[in-house]
């Protein structure tokens, strides 16, 4: 699938922002560290709605907004990456478009079992 590639390249772009921080005298801004991804899989895992009844619905949107947003932070990280060091938005904003399609084609071939390409 076309994801794992994307996923190679994203961690590859990521481990040479990580080594151009220490080899760089300035440090470089990255959106999101591995720390972050942890505390994202423990949010994940532990996702319990305990409260009364009428606040299960609303408590249900934002903790499923949150999950969402972490998993956006997770999957776009290198063009969120970007984005922080510099480059300008409309155009880590067209990465993040066409990642988005790729993610959204790969999920649905793996939904629905046929190839799309």
């Amino acid at each position: 699938m076309r994801s794992t590639n994307i996923a190679i390249f994203l961690v590859l772009l990521y481990s040479a922002a990580a080594i151009s921080g220490v080899i760089f005298p300035g440090a470089l801004d990255a959106s999101m560290t591995g720390g972050q991804i942890d505390t994202a899989d423990t949010a994940l895992s532990q996702n319990n709605v305990s409260q009364p009844s009428a606040d299960e619905i609303t408590g249900s949107f934002l903790n499923n907004g949150n999950i969402i947003q972490n998993l956006q932070d997770i999957i776009f990280l290198g063009p969120n990456m970007l984005t922080a060091i510099g480059m300008p938005r409309i155009f880590s904003g067209g990465l993040t478009l066409v990642l988005g399609f790729v993610v959204a084609f790969d999920i649905a071939e793996a939904i629905t079992g046929r190839v799309f390409s």
